[in-house]
């Protein structure tokens, strides 16, 4: 067996022992009511949209409790998000922007703000400094630290 084989084979066994650990964690961490309930209320606040695959790495008698708890935790999450309330303290009358910001004029409207994009026949701009809208698949999202992870577009604090 050649040397490189070996290195290979041994690699290969470390991946996989750290990926059943890792699902082992993940298992004992959500795979009931309580962990579950947890995890929906977070996503929930987070703006994240509701894991349909949560009880994916659970036993079959921890299923049906862990989704209760998740979607219970979700439910109560969208229920406690913070309000956004947006204070102007530049000075500023409210729809004039500061440095950094941009207007476009298209398809007979104008729109000013921070990080515009211009999709779908539509323009968006975000509202506050620092934060910059995206698109995917028809939609435009503004707001902080957007990113694109599986084709959705999610923000920690969407606008």
């Amino acid at each position: 067996m050649s040397f490189e084989r070996i290195v290979f084979g041994a690699a290969l066994m470390v991946v996989l022992v750290g990926c059943a650990s890792m699902i082992e964690a993940q298992r004992k961490q959500v795979c009931n009511y309580d962990g579950a309930y947890k995890q929906g209320m977070n996503d929930a606040r987070e703006n994240q949209p509701m894991n349909t695959s949560i009880s994916s790495y659970c036993d079959a008698t921890e299923t049906e409790v862990t989704e209760r708890g998740y979607r219970e935790g979700y439910t109560a999450g969208v229920g406690n998000r913070p309000t956004q309330i947006f204070v102007n303290v530049s000075g500023r009358k409210s729809g004039s922007h500061g440095p950094g910001s941009s207007c476009l004029e298209r398809y007979g409207k104008k729109t000013c703000g921070y990080g515009c994009v211009d999709a779908y026949g539509e323009v968006r701009c975000a509202r506050i400094s620092g934060n910059a809208c995206m698109e995917a698949y028809g939609a435009i999202h503004c707001g902080r630290n957007c990113r694109m992870q599986y084709g959705e577009v999610t923000c920690d604090m969407e606008e």
